[in-house]
């Protein structure tokens, strides 16, 4: 065997090893999948049919509201970073206001019924984004092999809008 025959063994050697490696980002995926169907089993659980039924109803006017806009010639994907930036600011408002209501030991419905709000229409921003990223023609743009990451997009934030409606009813029934 020469020397060339022997580089070949070990490059090929080497390819079978890393495509036997498992997909890392998938699998993460999966389970994340997984986690929040459990999460809004729990959620939904908590609460009378009728409000699920509004939630679901209003989620899927939300999506589809979301839709139409993603097909407008306005690109939403080029104001991303100001979106993530008010997200990370929203986030930590949430936080801190969720851990005063928890150290008070009291729950104050009006500031929750405005953090979900306002949370469900940061949400709604980021569908739009998304669904014109996977739309592709934009400033950023998902390419056709990112498919299931598109997908995993969709998901995670139609259910995190779902989430919220739940919440939001949830608290003007009472």
């Amino acid at each position: 065997m020469d020397y060339t025959e022997e580089n070949n063994g070990k490059a090929n050697e080497s390819h079978i090893q890393e495509s036997e490696q498992p997909n890392t980002i998938a699998n993460n995926k999966e389970i994340d999948v997984v986690a929040m169907s459990n999460l809004v089993a729990a959620v939904t659980v908590r609460y009378k049919t009728q409000i699920v039924i509004m939630a679901v109803i209003a989620t899927a006017i939300i999506v589809a509201l979301c839709v139409l806009l993603a097909c407008t010639s306005f690109d939403f994907t080029q104001w991303y970073i100001y979106v993530v930036i008010i997200a990370m600011v929203f986030a930590g408002i949430s936080i801190v206001c969720s851990i005063t209501m928890l150290g008070m030991g009291m729950k104050i419905k009006p500031l929750q019924l405005v953090l979900l709000c306002v949370g469900t229409l940061l949400q709604a921003v980021i569908l739009i984004m998304e669904l014109q990223m996977i739309l592709g023609g934009r400033s950023i743009e998902i390419s056709e092999d990112d498919y299931a990451l598109g997908a995993y997009m969709l998901y995670t934030s139609i259910i995190e809008i779902f989430l919220h409606m739940v919440q939001i009813m949830g608290i003007l029934d009472k």
